[in-house]
């Protein structure tokens, strides 16, 4: 996982809050002006919604969730570069006391304008789904809600957190 990385210059600075049923979306400028005011979208709407608000000289952040992938997929054309944040560091590092939507696309930003996003590099599509079901079992959903065929149950938290910190 890297922690630093060059994320001037970019025309807007965008930050993603995604949940089951909607995305919280916003961004700013280089100035740190509101360029997207923070905005619920559904994720059935999102594809629609990125096609006509995401351009190239965007930079964007997703928190890591269980359907970080599916957005990244989404977003990733669209713009000139994407970081998928590990949400468990971005909380040690901003130390959170109050969680609101807003409030977590103000935290990302300011980690994006720092070039401190704790991020993941894009993981290779057949690492995904193994992604996926540890970010599931973290969040205690059943895991018939994961793809069972990543062999995630004979493998240690270690040995998978591991193996996860060494691809970013």
């Amino acid at each position: 996982m890297k922690h630093t990385q060059n994320t001037r210059g970019y025309k807007r600075y965008l930050a993603f809050d995604i949940h089951r049923e909607y995305i919280l979306t916003g961004g700013q400028d280089e100035d740190q002006e509101w360029a997207l005011t923070p905005r619920r979208v559904s994720v059935e709407k999102f594809p629609e919604w990125a096609k006509k608000n995401l351009s190239e000289g965007d930079i964007v952040v997703l928190e890591t969730t269980t359907n970080v992938w599916e957005t990244y997929d989404i977003v990733a054309p669209l713009v000139s570069r994407v970081l998928v944040a590990n949400a468990a560091a971005v909380g040690e590092i901003v130390g959170a006391r109050v969680k609101t939507d807003k409030e977590d696309i103000k935290r990302l930003l300011r980690l994006l304008f720092g070039g401190i996003v704790p991020a993941f590099n894009n993981l290779p599509r057949q690492v995904r789904p193994l992604h996926v079901c540890l970010l599931a079992l973290k969040y205690s959903l059943r895991w018939s809600s994961c793809d069972l065929s990543c062999g995630v149950i004979g493998l240690s938290a270690c040995t998978v957190t591991y193996f996860l910190a060494e691809l970013g």
